[in-house]
């Protein structure tokens, strides 16, 4: 199984590769029989002709696509794309968490909406489709059953930061970014009306 990661443009900065798909990455390769593809476009430079060609040339199973609110409207033209190319594709990040089920009832092209903390349920996506199981118990999730209808899944539990294992910096090339980040803890206890990090955290804080 060929699992691929994409980050859209973000401000062209080339500032620090996504500390959170890189967490993400390592832990799936740390726990599941797959091969990991990392695509950061920003530092790359690559158009969307150019993931395409990608995309045709190492065919993966499975596109995630993680986008900010601001970034959105190229990111679902990437999801669009990837799955003309024939991937089952994902989406993950705070814009997709909050509003799961309008993306999905307004773009027919995404199957499934991971929501808050991706790990242990990208991990458990991943293993039904290995072992030809339904995905329709796992927690945190947002997708379709058989007739189309939306299926919005509890919300899934948090993980234990401190099992997370270290960042998967072996896919990024490195040596083009301006910094790079430490996991020092994960969620805000706040509650800012500006931020969508009460609803992705949850209010929590752990270290």
């Amino acid at each position: 199984m060929k699992l691929a990661f994409v980050r859209p443009f973000l401000s062209g900065e080339l500032y620090e590769p996504p500390l959170g798909l890189a967490t993400l990455a390592a832990y799936i390769r740390q726990n599941a029989d797959v091969e990991i593809l990392m695509w950061d476009l920003e530092v790359l430079g690559w158009d969307k002709n150019r993931l395409r060609a990608e995309m045709q040339s190492v065919r993966p199973d499975f596109v995630c696509i993680s986008f900010m609110t601001y970034n959105r409207f190229e990111a679902l033209e990437l999801a669009e794309l990837a799955k003309k190319e024939g991937a089952t594709v994902l989406i993950g990040g705070q814009h997709a968490t909050s509003v799961d089920t309008e993306i999905l009832r307004d773009f027919p092209f995404i199957d499934i909406i991971v929501r808050g903390e991706a790990e242990a349920t990208l991990l458990d996506i991943v293993k039904c489709f290995n072992s030809g199981k339904p995905i329709t118990h796992i927690s945190g999730i947002t997708t379709r059953d058989a007739s189309g209808s939306i299926i919005r899944n509890k919300d899934a539990d948090f993980i234990n930061v401190q099992t997370l294992p270290m960042p998967a910096w072996d896919l990024f090339p490195m040596k083009r970014y301006k910094y790079y980040a430490v996991l020092g803890s994960r969620g805000c206890p706040y509650a800012c009306h500006f931020c969508g990090s009460p609803q992705f955290w949850k209010k929590t804080l752990r270290s």
